[in-house]
């Protein structure tokens, strides 16, 4: 039992087998360590929050219903709320 450069021996537990240090890439590849950036696939399921915000927030405002909760389901549950809001009947205020 020999022990490497650190005085640790070749069986314990803290030996470094003489493994290559992963590449950034692998690291992104199975969700490790590459911290700051958005993947493709978070990108795409903002960038959809995003527009069904928008739309829902639309839909909301043409029937006179409260814009800010609209755009905030629409952006939380996507599709959802959209459709919900497209069917839902406009609220007609008198005067």
């Amino acid at each position: 039992m020999s022990p490497d450069e650190n005085g640790v021996p070749a069986n314990h537990p803290w030996s470094a087998p003489n493994r290559p240090i992963p590449r950034t890439s692998d690291l992104r590849r199975f969700g490790g360590a590459d911290q700051g950036s958005m993947t493709t696939t978070q990108q795409a399921f903002f960038f959809g929050a995003l527009i069904s915000a928008v739309v829902c927030a639309a839909i909301a405002n043409h029937k006179n219903r409260s814009t800010v909760v609209w755009a905030l389901l629409g952006f939380l549950f996507g599709v959802i709320p959209v459709i919900i809001c497209a069917v839902l009947p406009s609220r007609r205020t008198s005067y």
